[in-house]
C-alpha cells in the first residue's frame, strides 16, 4: 500500500509539472517520459519509450559526444553534463530544433546507472532576450548617431551618468568621462533669462518631468568654456525595473534665434 501511494504521488507530480522529465537507462533508451515531454517534443509516451533518447530527441551535433561518454556513464554514473544545468538544442518530432535548458543527474536503479533529465523549453525566453538585445542595439545606435545632445541623469543628485558624442562636442568636453564629472548646474549660467536661479529652476523642471513623464522647455545653457547659448530641452522619465531616471535631449537653437532676430 505504501509503495502504491508513493508511486501515485510520483506520477501526480511528474504528470502535472510543466517541465519534461525523462529517464534514460544504461543503454541510452528512454525508460520514463512524462506528459510535459509529450507537449514539448511532440512524441507520445507510447512512441518514445524504449527508443534511443539521443537519436530521437537530440540533433546530430550531440551524437558523437554521447557515444564517446556513454560507456563511462554505464560504469560510474559520471559524465561531463551530470550534476549541471546547460542550455542546449533539442529536436522536435516535426524536425524543428529549439532551445532547452537541461538539468541532468544520475540515479542507480538496481545495479545499473540511469540518467534523469529535467528539460525546459526556453524558446520564449530566448526570443525575449533577442528582442531586448535588438532594442538595446537600436537605442545605442540612436544614442550615438543623434544630431541632438542626449544624456542621462540619475536621482537623487541628478548627476550625469552617460552622454552621446554630440553632448561632448556641444558643451566643449574632451570626452564622455570628462563630461559626466560636471554637475548639471555647471552647464547653465547662474540665472535664466527670466531671472530665476538656474539651479532652482532646473530642479522644478526635473520634478515636473518625473511627475508628468516628460517636460519640454527652452533653456539657457553654458559650454564648459563659458560661452552661453539658447537650447530646447526635452526631459523624459525612463524606468528599468524599479529604477527611474531621466534622459535629457538638448538641441542648440542659436541659429534659429539668430534668424528670428534678423526677421523681427
Amino acid at each position: 500500500t505504501a509503495l502504491q501511494e508513493s508511486d501515485k504521488r510520483l506520477r501526480t507530480i511528474t504528470g502535472t509539472v510543466m517541465d519534461a522529465i525523462l529517464m534514460m537507462d544504461a543503454n541510452g533508451r528512454i525508460s520514463f517520459y512524462n506528459p510535459a515531454a509529450e507537449n514539448i517534443f511532440g512524441w507520445t509516451a507510447e512512441e518514445a519509450l524504449g527508443k534511443n533518447l539521443h537519436r530521437l530527441l537530440a540533433p546530430n551535433q550531440y551524437h558523437e559526444a554521447y557515444e564517446r561518454h556513454i560507456e563511462h556513464f554505464r560504469q560510474s554514473g559520471e559524465g561531463p553534463a551530470i550534476g549541471m544545468t546547460r542550455e542546449l538544442t533539442a529536436l522536435h518530432k516535426n524536425g524543428a530544433e529549439f532551445p532547452v535548458e537541461l538539468s541532468l543527474s544520475a540515479a542507480k536503479v538496481g545495479d545499473a546507472w540511469h540518467g534523469v533529465g529535467v528539460i525546459r523549453d526556453i524558446t520564449e525566453r530566448k526570443q525575449m532576450e533577442e528582442t531586448l538585445q535588438e532594442s538595446e542595439e537600436l537605442h545605442r545606435v540612436m544614442f550615438s548617431s543623434s544630431r541632438d545632445a542626449i544624456m542621462t541623469l540619475n536621482p537623487p543628485s541628478w548627476k550625469f551618468t552617460s552622454c552621446n558624442p554630440v553632448s561632448v562636442a556641444m558643451f566643449g568636453a574632451k570626452d564622455e568621462s570628462e563630461f559626466i564629472l560636471h554637475d548639471t548646474w555647471e552647464l547653465s549660467p547662474e540665472r535664466q533669462p527670466d531671472g530665476q536661479p538656474s539651479a532652482e529652476k532646473a530642479k522644478k523642471m526635473i520634478e515636473t518631468a518625473m511627475q508628468d513623464g516628460s517636460h519640454f522647455f527652452e533653456w539657457r545653457h553654458k559650454r564648459l568654456g563659458g560661452e552661453e547659448f539658447p537650447a530646447t530641452v526635452l526631459l523624459a522619465r525612463l524606468e528599468i525595473g524599479d529604477h527611474a531616471f531621466l534622459q535629457a535631449t538638448v538641441r542648440d537653437i542659436s541659429q534659429q534665434k539668430q534668424m528670428e532676430m534678423e526677421l523681427s
